[in-house]
């Protein structure tokens, strides 16, 4: 099978949905994720119907109308649009290999620790105590036990050669050498998927969700140091219902989000506003394995696994100097931050759809903020409209 044959032959199974006056191209075999325009979809259509490249722009336009210098201006726009997406992994059958491989250490001793919910049962086997201790405090909710059931699906976690971690799934690996906060990171995002119930689960959005007067939630989505931690766990000292930290499961209808609310992680530097403060003498839970990084147990505003419709989106932004700000976002923008912050589909059917379903449905918000005195009320606000 030559390039072209095998470009047509993944065309035909990429996801293609609209989001705003865009669309998301979505390949479920490479996890590859583009955001292209109506041109973008046309030149789509054309490679599944077979057309070769160097034809698409004679079957694109009226060539009576085009002007032979637009025309070869037109051919390379179009060449280099399929070139950008090969190059990108779209036409791509599988993902790209890791970087880092990593092998686990041989006759490694491990432990296996099951944490059960209505949704599903979570089985991670691991060497690391620390790691272990770290779970079992942060899932506290599930009620985790020492387990040597069988289970459909059994992560692994354990130490490999060089002094790092090595994840893997019934024997497969899932990433590539990680350190232990990013392990941790990775395993608390199956186990969202898993405890929520994987069928129901579209995707999982990092980020922190809090439960509003009006039974709505609304969602904090933004890249590590962005203060949405902060921002939720004030509003949850306002009254506001805790539904989530650092891992929101998604439904798939776009519109809800699952509780999950394991401890939430109240960081050095926030400890010291009054807020957050008033949380950790109430909700605080002695010693944590991270340095610098206090877990609150705070109350669920809703059991684990329990829907909530969202209300609003919140893509924070801290500035110590900046100047207040709250700005409606377009759909495209929306999408492009929910990606930048690490939302994917879920692993076990990834469908784009729940996520183009969200950026479309629900208002998302630009917040730039100096301090909790403005983010506070202004979200209290949008929750109250």
């Amino acid at each position: 099978m030559d390039e072209i044959d095998a470009i047509q032959l993944a065309s035909r199974k990429l996801q293609a949905v609209p989001v705003g006056q865009s669309f998301v191209l979505h390949s479920a075999a490479s996890g590859c994720i583009v955001i292209t325009n109506a041109l973008g979809i046309g030149v789509l259509e054309q490679i599944k119907s077979g057309v070769s490249a160097s034809d698409i722009v004679d079957q694109l336009t009226d060539l009576d109308d085009i002007s032979s210098t637009n025309k070869r201006t037109y051919s390379k726009v179009v060449l280099d649009i399929i070139d950008t997406w090969r190059i990108a992994g779209l036409f791509e059958t599988k993902p790209a290999p890791f970087p880092s491989p990593a092998k686990e250490k041989p006759d490694v001793v491990t432990r296996g620790i099951s944490f059960s919910a209505p949704g599903g049962r979570f089985v991670v086997e691991l060497d690391s105590e620390i790691l272990s201790d770290e779970l079992k405090q942060i899932l506290a909710c599930c009620h985790p036990k020492q387990s040597n059931a069988p289970a459909s699906e059994v992560f692994r976690c354990v130490a490999d050669a060089q002094d790092g971690f090595a994840l893997s799934l019934n024997g497969t690996p899932i990433w590539s050498r990680t350190d232990r906060d990013e392990a941790r990171f990775l395993l608390l995002k199956e186990a969202a998927q898993v405890l929520c119930n994987p069928a129901e689960v579209g995707a999982v959005l990092h980020g922190a969700a809090v439960l509003g007067p009006n039974e709505r939630a609304m969602l904090f989505i933004a890249e590590s140091g962005s203060g949405k931690s902060t921002l939720s766990q004030g509003l949850v000292a306002q009254g506001f219902g805790f539904l989530a930290d650092d891992h929101i499961p998604l439904s798939v209808d776009g519109q809800s989000v699952f509780s999950f609310p394991t401890a939430a992680a109240a960081k050095s530097g926030a400890i010291c506003l009054p807020e957050i403060d008033q949380l950790v003498a109430l909700h605080g839970e002695p010693g944590s394995a991270r340095e610098n990084v206090t877990y609150l147990s705070l109350p669920a505003g809703a059991s684990l696994g329990a829907k909530a419709d969202i209300g609003a989106v919140i893509v924070p932004e801290y500035s110590e100097n900046g100047t207040f700000e709250l700005q409606s976002m377009s759909p495209e923008e929306a999408f492009s931050a929910c990606i930048v912050s690490g939302a994917r589909p879920c692993r076990r059917d990834p469908q784009i759809r729940p996520l183009a379903s969200l950026c479309n449905l629900v208002p998302f918000y630009k917040l730039r903020y100096s301090s909790s005195e403005q983010s506070i009320p202004a979200c209290m606000d949008l929750m109250m409209k």
